[in-house]
């Protein structure tokens, strides 16, 4: 810090005289300080008196001000805002609000100044202190408090001010909504020449939005606004010149307005202009230049463009091949364009043999409704098996369950259940195929909660279960397993619970209303004159020699409950029957069991063991 040495006043940076005395000083200290409260008792009235007439509108007072540094200026306008000069209070608060060369930042004492000012009727002190609360961006955002000060700029003929006003009624921001109202200032300010109103006029006539839609009007008015340098319009005009809106179709016109909008660093401009080199509209194909300009127009914040650009990466179009650069702008597109990108990123991950990262991106495809996003899920549900990781991924679609998609759910249903089916036949892991399939029941039990209707959900229950039989036999617990096949509406459950009673492996399930449960679901699949759509309703999907072979096995473990009256009243003629029909059914230990019977003299069968 310095200090006058006349007086002893702290010096701003840079200033040539002290605010205390009106001293000449040489020099300043070296950083940035705030603008201290001074006192007027030296101020020179020279200086005052060109606040003075420049409040008053004297434009050579206005520019003598306007050549001083903004230190100098600063200690002029804080002498000159202490003394009441509105001027001076906005000027000041113009300095303050974002901090000048040689003048630190103080956004409180901005506003202060502007409210002082705008108080006293300064028609750019309002505007001002009202733009600070509409944009929010140093100060808490208040459209109530915007709107008022507005409304008292645009007393004062401030066009700028008509057109926040109409947004406020337009947008409801810090008015109740009326479009209507909101119209009206914009036309107001429009012919104030406002170019915000302009534009905002005419995508509204064009968009028919709050008003009927009104092509001419909008072109005339995309015209306008325009012609006053406006690169928003520049490119909506350029869309009314391709598509022939409001004018006569001129591909031309549309390129050459596409392209100084885009050099001027309008992003939509730069978009559509890519998209002319892209297409050869108004111009030659050129993807190189296509290439170049959805770049501009993505890094200028436009979301549009990474669509493109993710294909162009991935395909080595305009640019070099990059699979990480096409997979980073793909992560950057629309949500309109979201479930396509993440099949994408998936295919993207799984030709870089990264299989397990593009789970999550097929899994949101799918959520969103892409079909190709959901037959790929189901293409790596199937290839995990051939690289040995089924496991992991029926882990994953555990763990993606937790997140509420029912589409990681039901995955998560159905690969735990066949990892725990693997684990069991292929593995012999049983411990761990109980754990699995129980979490698979879990998910399955979610899914039933929302769909208790579905006959796939309900196979899948009965699958589960039928597995978690295999699981706890395989460790030699028949009566958890008969508990789960029990469960289970398969074909394969019930001829395994019929297999079990004849080998009396029934344990706490031996008695008869459980052996009678058992016996009768045989009968029942082979009762009647429909026994081969009895079977397909249980089994769908199999071959004609397979309902054969479960006939087949369903009549031999009926004949052993008949031989031995397992859950039906002993009678060895229909034992012998069941035998027979086994075997002629084609199974070869039917013909063993046939071999142990001898004819009775006078008719019938006896089982001779």
């Amino acid at each position: 810090m310095a200090f006058c040495t006349r007086c002893g006043s702290q010096l701003i940076m840079n200033a040539r005289f002290c605010a205390g005395c009106g001293a000449q000083v040489p020099g300043g200290p070296r950083h940035p300080a705030p603008v201290q409260q001074q006192s007027m008792n030296n101020t020179s009235k020279y200086e005052l008196d060109l606040v003075k007439r420049a409040e008053e509108g004297d434009s050579d007072a206005i520019s003598a001000l306007s050549e001083l540094n903004h230190v100098e200026a600063a200690r002029l306008y804080l002498n000159a805002a202490n003394v009441g000069y509105a001027f001076a209070q906005n000027k000041l608060a113009n300095i303050l609000i974002d901090g000048e060369d040689g003048v630190a930042q103080d956004v409180d004492q901005a506003i202060h100044w502007y409210t002082e000012s705008a108080k006293q009727g300064r028609a750019g002190a309002q505007y001002n202190l009202a733009m600070q609360y509409y944009k929010g961006r140093l100060i808490d955002q208040d459209y109530e408090k915007a709107m008022y000060w507005f409304a008292k700029a645009a007393e004062q003929g401030d066009a700028d001010a008509f057109y926040y006003l109409g947004c406020g009624y337009f947008f409801e921001e810090g008015y109740p909504l009326d479009l209507n109202k909101g119209l009206e200032l914009w036309e107001k300010a429009v012919e104030m020449g406002n170019t915000d109103a302009t534009f905002m006029l005419a995508l509204t006539y064009y968009k028919g939005t709050g008003v009927e839609e009104n092509i001419d009007r909008a072109f005339s008015l995309f015209q306008k606004a325009a012609d006053a340098g406006d690169l928003r319009a520049m490119h909506y005009l350029g869309d009314c010149f391709k598509l022939g809106h409001g004018t006569s179709p001129n591909v031309n016109r549309s390129f050459e307005l596409y392209s100084k909008s885009a050099e001027e660093g309008n992003s939509d401009g730069q978009y559509k202009l890519a998209l002319c080199y892209i297409n050869g509209l108004g111009t030659n194909e050129d993807a190189e230049k296509a290439f170049f300009w959805f770049t501009r127009s993505a890094e200028n914040g436009n979301l549009a463009p990474h669509y493109y650009l993710g294909q162009m990466y991935e395909m080595g179009l305009g640019t070099s091949e990059n699979y990480d650069a096409a997979i980073a702008h793909y992560k950057q597109v629309p949500d309109a364009d979201r479930a396509f990108a993440c099949r994408k990123i998936g295919n993207l991950l799984v030709a870089q043999g990264r299989h397990s990262e593009s789970w999550d991106w097929y899994l949101e495809a799918r959520d969103l409704g892409d079909e190709e996003g959901k037959q790929a899920l189901a293409q790596e549900s199937f290839s995990c098996i051939g690289r040995n990781e089924q496991n992991v991924f029926a882990e994953w679609a555990d763990k993606a369950s937790e997140n509420g998609s029912e589409n990681a759910v039901f995955l998560a249903a159905v690969s735990l259940a066949a990892s725990g089916d693997t684990l069991i036949h292929f593995g012999g892991d049983f411990i761990r195929a109980i754990k699995y399939l129980n979490k698979s029941k879990k998910w399955y039990e979610k899914l039933y909660q929302n769909d208790g209707e579905s006959a796939e959900l309900q196979d899948i229950y009965n699958g589960i279960n039928d597995s978690l039989g295999d699981a706890f036999f395989g460790l030699g617990h028949y009566d958890d397993a008969i508990s789960y096949y029990r469960l289970s509406d398969k074909l394969n459950a019930t001829i395994k619970m019929g297999r079990l009673s004849i080998e009396k492996k029934l344990g706490k399930w031996n008695t008869d209303s459980e052996r009678t449960m058992i016996s009768n679901r045989h009968i029942n699949l082979l009762s009647g004159n429909d026994v081969d759509q009895r079977l397909e309703a249980n089994s769908p999907g199999y071959s004609e020699d397979a309902y054969q072979s479960f006939k087949a096995q369903i009549y031999f473990n009926l004949g052993g409950m008949y031989q031995w009256g397992i859950g039906v009243l002993q009678d060895t003629q229909k034992a012998y029957n069941s035998f027979l029909e086994a075997r002629n059914l084609g199974l070869e230990s039917a013909a063993g069991m046939l071999s142990k019977y001898k004819k009775k003299v006078f008719g019938g069968y006896e089982y001779v063991g």
